[in-house]
């Protein structure tokens, strides 16, 4: 559902995720121009950038807003991994973000193909946090396979297994 114009201006805008900057060269000198913003894509696949002028010379740089990096110049979110495997013919995305937010917490999403459900979740998707370090982007695959064989052995998930084997007129 499109969110009306109410609840847009209750959540007000979001924040852009980077500042977009035309930067000059004179001599030995560079000269940053903020010229835009930029918004992370929900699949983390692109952005849409808006600018207020389009500079016809120099180079365009973008780069997270004051305060999203530490002091060492790195990013406060963590490194993403991401990997695809099948599991019993369901093709599944796996991502994986070790210290998250750069806490002691790591953070797992599982999406099957076409949100065909998993032991895991009914609804194809699963969004799981877990102490750091449990979980590691070598052994990612190794281990979201045995959580869902482990998974796989309830009732639950063999009386799906069975139903979607079934057809059924009603």
């Amino acid at each position: 559902m499109a969110k009306t114009q109410t609840q847009l201006q209750k959540s007000g805008p979001k924040a852009p995720d980077f500042l977009a900057w035309y930067v000059s060269q004179r001599g030995e000198k560079s000269y940053w121009n903020k010229v835009g913003a930029a918004w992370m894509h929900r699949d983390k696949c692109g952005y849409t950038l808006q600018l207020e002028v389009v500079p016809i010379n120099g180079r365009p740089a973008d780069r997270r807003p004051s305060g999203a990096c530490d002091r060492k110049g790195g990013a406060l979110m963590s490194a993403l991994h991401t990997t695809r495997i099948e599991w019993r013919g369901i093709g599944i995305q796996l991502e994986f973000h070790p210290n998250r937010w750069n806490s002691p917490v790591d953070h797992i999403e599982v999406h099957s193909d076409d949100r065909v459900p998993l032991p895991i979740t009914e609804t194809g998707y699963k969004s799981h946090f877990l102490q750091a370090g449990q979980v590691t982007a070598e052994n990612l695959v190794e281990q979201v396979t045995a959580w869902l064989e482990e998974e796989a052995q309830s009732d639950a998930w063999k009386r799906y297994e069975e139903a979607s084997r079934q057809l059924s007129l009603f």
